[in-house]
């Protein structure tokens, strides 16, 4: 996760996305993918009987289905308010947009923490933001040409990177220190408040 934000960093250095860069990208999410195969993974607690398998992956692609419908609809109507605004299209990008996409998320984090399963939880931030970084970006360099503002470096992925190195921490923390609840409750309460002063200070709020 760490080298696919740094390798991000570099690419946005000269505000353009190439060809060459994307091909970086494909390579890295290659990698990506070749780790998680061969990775044993941590076993579930309870092995499911086979005749559960077919219904669990069936009610799982309708789910699927219908976060990815409830997304887009929440995408372009709130698209079409903020334009009739005349907000521009780099905030709505990294407002509206941006939350539309991760509402399925969301959804699927506070499913799987009712559920208590916490290695579902760690794995759909993980996976969900290094496939966006890998897998998504080289779309624009192979099809696309973006000239992106100075801004997005020196504001964007400077926020972008220093909550991630946050979130490194926090998920190295628990691997290696005994869990406290209060610290990941102070860390979960900073980081949603600096969200919310960051699209605050997109706003012209603050």
């Amino acid at each position: 996760f760490g080298l696919t934000v740094l390798l991000l960093g570099l690419t946005l250095a000269d505000g353009t996305i190439s060809f060459n860069e994307s091909i970086g990208f494909v390579g890295l999410f290659m990698l990506f993918m070749y780790i998680l195969l061969k990775m044993d993974g941590v076993p579930d607690e309870e092995d499911s009987e086979a005749s559960e398998f077919t219904k669990s992956l069936f009610l799982s692609m309708v789910g699927l289905v219908g976060l990815i419908a409830g997304a887009n609809i929440s995408i372009v109507y709130a698209e079409s308010t903020a334009l009739l605004l005349g907000i521009s299209e780099l905030i709505i990008g990294l407002t509206i947009i941006a939350l539309g996409t991760s509402l399925p998320e969301l959804a699927a984090t506070v499913a799987a923490l009712k559920k208590g399963k916490h290695q579902m939880v760690v794995g759909n931030i993980i996976g969900s933001n290094v496939l966006n970084l890998v897998f998504v970006i080289p779309i624009i360099g192979f099809f696309g040409s973006v000239q992106l503002s100075p801004v997005v470096m020196e504001r964007d992925f400077s926020i972008l990177a220093i909550l991630s190195l946050v979130f490194i921490l926090l998920a190295v923390s628990l691997t290696k220190l005994k869990f406290h609840r209060g610290l990941y409750v102070a860390a979960g309460i900073i980081l949603v408040s600096s969200y919310t002063l960051y699209i605050a200070t997109l706003s012209g709020i603050v």
